[in-house]
Formats: structure tokens, C-alpha cells, sequence
């Protein structure tokens, strides 16, 4: 025959065995939880280490000279005009001017700047339509735009910048190219 145990057996019998569990379970949870945060610091202390090298490495590609063999050029419709503090100096490009395009919007800023996209120089229409101011060079690296200028006018010249009206090409984005052919070499 079957007889039912009564539930002051089953309790007296089973509650030593889960409280050594629930001790080791929360044991083991404890354990876990400190080893998450030490390991969340340890994280921390290393990403603030590659952050801070990271910011010093930037700063040391900021302070050195830019290559100037590897210039690329992009172009804006809004005039650019760099803070008073980055420029270095402003040269006026003498004789050399751009078309205004056909259609569109002219080409007012061209920014000539290196693969790790440091700006080296921005050129700038002054007038609304792009062709008949002034251009000048904002120089934000130093180094000797001057002695480039006679290669960038005959270049000008040869493309005929100031009579070329295609949109991309023609115009600012010409007298830009010709700068950054001239300054390769």
C-alpha cells in the first residue's frame, strides 16, 4: 500500500539541499558580476589609451606638411572662405580667371586638398558668377605658391580656362587643375 508523505518531510528533507544550491548559485552570480566589471574598466582604461593615441597620431598628421603629389580637387557653389586663423596667406592669382558655365550654377571655391584630406589651398571667386573677379589662393600650409605661378598661367592659357564653359571642367575648376598639375611637379 501507497502512503502520501506530508509536506513537513518533503520541506525538512529538501530545504538543506536548495539553500547549498541557492548559495552556490549566488556565489557563482557574484563572482560573474565582478568579473564583468572589472572587465568593463579594463575596456575602458584600454579604449581611452587607443583614443588618446588616436588624437595624438591626428595631431601629429596635422602639424606635418602636407603631400602636395596627391592632391584632389573639389568644388563648391557657395563662396569658401576659410577662418582668419587656418589662413596662412592669400595671394591674388594675376591674369587668371574662369568662364561661367553654360547652364548651372558656377563654380565659386575650389578646394585643393591632400588624400588625408588636409585642405592645402582654396581658391575663391570673389564675384557672383565666378568669372569676372579676382581669383585668390587662401594658403593653409606654407610653402612658395608664387614660384608656381607662371606654370599655372601658361597651363590656363593652354586650356584656355577662361573661355571654357563645360560645368565641371571648365571655368574655376580649370584654373584648379591647372594649380594642382603645376603643383605636382
Amino acid at each position: 500500500t501507497y502512503e502520501p508523505m506530508s509536506m513537513r518531510v518533503i520541506g525538512s528533507h529538501w530545504l538543506p539541499r536548495c539553500m547549498v544550491i541557492y548559495a552556490a548559485s549566488l556565489i557563482v552570480n557574484l563572482l560573474m558580476a565582478g568579473f564583468l566589471v572589472l572587465y568593463y574598466f579594463d575596456f575602458l582604461t584600454v579604449s581611452h589609451a587607443a583614443t588618446l593615441d588616436e588624437t595624438a597620431a591626428e595631431q601629429a598628421k596635422i602639424r606635418e606638411p602636407p603631400d602636395l603629389s596627391t592632391l584632389n580637387v573639389r568644388l563648391s557653389t557657395r563662396p569658401v572662405h576659410p577662418p582668419d586663423g587656418l589662413v596662412k596667406r592669400t595671394v591674388v592669382l594675376p591674369g587668371l580667371r574662369g568662364a561661367r558655365p553654360l547652364y548651372g550654377e558656377p563654380a565659386r571655391a575650389a578646394i585643393l586638398e591632400d588624400d588625408a584630406r588636409r585642405r592645402v589651398v582654396i581658391l575663391s571667386a570673389d564675384s557672383r558668377d565666378g568669372a569676372t573677379g579676382p581669383l585668390r589662393a587662401h594658403l593653409l600650409h606654407e610653402f612658395d605658391l608664387e614660384s608656381y605661378l607662371p606654370g599655372v598661367t601658361a597651363c590656363a592659357t593652354a586650356r584656355r580656362c577662361a573661355f571654357d564653359r563645360t560645368p565641371t571642367t571648365g571655368g574655376l575648376a580649370c584654373v584648379a587643375m591647372c594649380l594642382v598639375e603645376a603643383l605636382r611637379s
